[in-house]
């Protein structure tokens, strides 16, 4: 069973008629990682926001252990580039 689950998401900014990501889908269990590698605004920022509940995607699922994303939780965390307070 995967533990991070992405399925078929999208994600697409207001203004904008171009969508940020398009029908993306991966799987990740248990001790996998994940490198998001692409140059400036290729969308890496935009799938870790996705990932951590920041942001809803514009269409499709992702789900952590079997449950839906929407919106942060203490059950993820995330670690800033630069120093922030949240």
């Amino acid at each position: 069973m995967a533990l991070l689950q992405l399925e078929r998401i999208s994600a697409q900014y207001p203004g904008n008629p171009e969508p940020v990501l398009a029908e993306i889908s991966l799987s990740l269990g248990p001790r996998q990682l994940l490198v998001a590698l692409g140059p400036s605004g290729s969308g890496k920022t935009s799938l870790l926001n996705l990932i951590a509940g920041f942001v809803e995607p514009s269409a499709g699922r992702i789900t952590l252990d079997g449950v839906p994303v929407k919106g942060p939780s203490a059950e993820r965390g995330v670690v800033f580039q630069d120093d922030a307070l949240l």
